[in-house]
């Protein structure tokens, strides 16, 4: 990331597929920056995408400050490629003001699909595929395309076909429901020794790593968000499917986003951090006119509603013309 007054859409870039963003060193910088306006926000997003992105050439992130204030703060970002913005959005960020007077939640999703998760480690369920489409996923079965690991995050599918194979899903296809669960790969950083342990779990308890692991989540939550749609309406055979706009919301602070199981580090034990597994809750409330809603709730392993996201779609089958 960079400030409107330094960017150079060409500098100091090397391409890059989109999915390798998680990897690179730049959100460290943008952590970094965020962590100065304010330890332990909460974050608001509302973006729009317009232009494709392309797997060859690399993402250069803008940062346009809007206003600081004692509770908010407020950025705009934009993400370029070759100079031309294919992203743009409006984030906020709010300070943790330390007291709760109210508050309300759906039912735990644990408890919800509790006959469905009940009796699995996450690990017990598949990776999700790099595309959750029937398209891709044939292809890979034949041999005609290698599923590339997706870093960063380790995102498994529930297999809800028990709960959607239903003839009242069918008929009502704001019903379907698709349950991931996910957590990091690796650790913020790469310990080595029991001291570095110790170290790691005072800086990321103090929030330091507390905006990476917002990234964990929203890359988690958006890598396999809209082919959801099609499934639920049953009908696989689209020739245009994308986002247009995106909207999330962070319920939580602090604590409840981060991904490191603390509880269950052994000391001594520098090679494998054991982690935190989050479930994300998707569906599509509605369709029609060549548009499509995705919704979604990311969910705390104590049952905390800690996100909602909100995207709004197009989806076009053949039978459609074009407008």
């Amino acid at each position: 990331m960079s400030s409107e007054d330094d960017l150079d859409p060409r500098e100091s870039c090397r391409p890059l597929p989109f999915a390798e963003l998680m990897a690179l060193e730049p959100l460290d910088d943008a952590h970094q920056q965020l962590n100065s306006i304010a330890n332990d926000p909460k974050m608001n997003i509302a973006g729009t995408f317009t232009l494709p992105g392309r797997l060859d050439v690399p993402f250069v992130y803008s940062v346009r400050r809007i206003r600081d204030g004692n509770l908010y703060c407020t950025r705009t970002v934009d993400a370029r490629q070759d100079g031309d913005v294919c992203f743009t959005c409006v984030c906020s960020f709010k300070r943790d003001e330390k007291k709760q007077t109210f508050g309300h939640q759906p039912e735990a999703v644990q408890q919800r699909y509790k006959s469905i998760l009940g009796g699995k480690r996450p690990e017990d369920h598949p990776a999700s595929p790099s595309v959750d489409a029937d398209w891709w996923i044939e292809h890979v079965e034949e041999g005609d395309i290698t599923e590339r690991e997706f870093p960063g995050v380790n995102v498994r599918k529930v297999d809800m076909k028990g709960y959607n194979d239903t003839e009242e899903i069918k008929r009502n296809p704001e019903n379907y429901r698709q349950l991931s669960l996910y957590s990091i790969k690796g650790s913020p950083e790469h310990p080595t020794t029991s001291e570095s342990i110790l170290d790691l779990k005072t800086r990321d308890q103090s929030g330091e790593f507390d905006n990476l692991y917002i990234c964990a989540h929203l890359y988690s939550s958006d890598k396999n968000s809209i082919p959801l749609i099609p499934r639920a309406l049953g009908n696989a055979n689209f020739i245009a499917l994308a986002s247009l706009t995106l909207t999330v919301m962070i319920h939580q602070h602090g604590e409840a986003l981060r991904m490191i199981d603390w509880g269950s580090v052994a000391s001594g034990d520098a090679k494998d951090l054991p982690k935190r597994w989050f479930v994300q809750e998707a569906w599509t409330p509605r369709s029609g006119e060549n548009r499509a809603v995705h919704e979604s709730w990311l969910w705390g392993p104590n049952g905390a509603l800690l996100a909602t996201t909100l995207q709004d779609c197009l989806l076009r089958y053949p039978s459609e013309e074009k407008l």
